[in-house]
């Protein structure tokens, strides 16, 4: 049997675990990333770095707005005030320290994406591969997009500090120690920490409709559950309404990056925009609010009548030239421009997950958890 011994402990290298990582070795900590080799939501998303920004409402207003209406009056308070109070500065910082190239977006920032570029030129020709069916396979493939930017540098940083990367697999979590089993080189390795901070993700991977790596399945979330964590809010799950459901194609979500001038429509050819959201509405503009668009299409679906996007009355002059929907689109629904596309609500984030106190700690002493887990 291995063992392995350190003060922190990090598992996952997403965006949430690579900044524990590197913030617990900038405070002195000798720090072990264990990272399984697949692919992370981070590497493919769409780079939005959102958080309560308020540039311009009162602090009390966007409180207020944040727990009654996008909270639905179910937020932690305790945990939303911080998220308030200091998620604003606490990004800044991370943005300047560590070099990631943003450009302003509402209520944060976007970061900026390498146009041109296939995400395996930014980050190497294996990385993926175990999901080439899925989004992250494709992204890798053909394109790249603002959260692969977003992963690279973050990477980046983490190999230059004295963060030990290590390969494997984690199997179950141990109150003592605490400490966890892995399984490294084929090999069960225990390895004990001061700390162990879980960040492997969400569970989108159960459904049999994601646009996420299917390699989320939960992992963090039974380990930590198992071990005697609470978890809370599992039953919500987000929903992004608009996913290319095509045989033979993969799941892609489609980024708000194609033009207003496409339409929602069903197999009846009725513009579902204008059915259930009234005039001067557009299906771009309706993805600010995806759940009532995710709501609307999936209630055409289980009537009985299949939900599509309609590109054939959209321009050239339309289209970004380094437009993601169209690149991705262009590969596996090549006339896409030519016919109406079927598509489909698609698992996309899961809200619920471990239970935290205001400093990430689960209800395991010396067991945190951080991002999507």
């Amino acid at each position: 049997m291995d063992f392995l011994e350190t003060d922190v402990l990090v598992i996952g290298e997403g965006s949430a675990g690579q900044v524990s990582a590197l913030a617990a070795s900038e405070a002195g900590a000798d720090v072990i990333l264990l990272f399984n080799g697949q692919a992370s939501s981070t590497a493919i998303s769409t780079g939005f770095l959102t958080y309560a920004a308020h540039d311009g409402f009162p602090t009390e207003e966007v409180f207020d707005a944040m727990s009654d209406v996008t909270g639905k009056g179910l937020c932690d308070l305790s945990l939303l005030r911080r998220l308030l109070d200091e998620a604003p500065k606490e990004m800044g910082a991370i943005i300047s320290k560590y070099d990631i190239p943003v450009d302003r977006a509402p209520r944060g920032f976007r970061v900026r994406r390498s146009a041109g570029m296939r995400g395996k030129d930014i980050l190497d020709e294996t990385y993926g591969s175990d999901g080439a069916q899925d989004m992250t396979g494709l992204m890798m493939e053909f394109s790249s997009t603002h959260g692969t930017a977003l992963f690279s540098q973050l990477r980046k940083a983490v190999k230059a500090s004295n963060v030990r990367r290590i390969k494997g697999t984690a199997l179950s979590l141990q109150r003592q120690g605490p400490s966890i089993w892995a399984e490294i080189d084929g090999h069960p390795v225990k390895i004990a920490a001061r700390a162990v901070i879980l960040a492997t993700g969400g569970m989108q991977g159960i459904y049999e409709f994601t646009d996420t790596p299917q390699n989320l399945l939960g992992d963090g979330q039974s380990m930590a559950l198992e071990a005697g964590a609470e978890l809370v809010d599992m039953e919500f799950i987000q929903f992004y309404p608009l996913a290319v459901n095509e045989e033979g194609a993969p799941a892609i979500f489609l980024y708000p990056d194609y033009p207003s001038t496409a339409k929602l429509v069903n197999s009846e050819d009725e513009d579902l925009i204008l059915k259930h959201m009234g005039v001067g509405q557009s299906a771009l503009a309706a993805l600010h609010n995806w759940d009532f668009l995710s709501f609307i299409i999936q209630s055409e679906i289980i009537d009985g009548r299949d939900v599509f996007i309609d590109f054939r009355e959209t321009t050239n002059e339309e289209w970004a030239p380094d437009s993601l929907t169209a690149t991705f689109l262009s590969k596996h629904v090549p006339d896409f421009r030519k016919r109406p596309v079927r598509i489909s609500p698609s698992s996309h984030y899961t809200i619920g997950g471990i239970r935290v106190d205001l400093n990430g700690q689960t209800t395991i002493p010396g067991v945190y958890a951080c991002g999507e887990v």
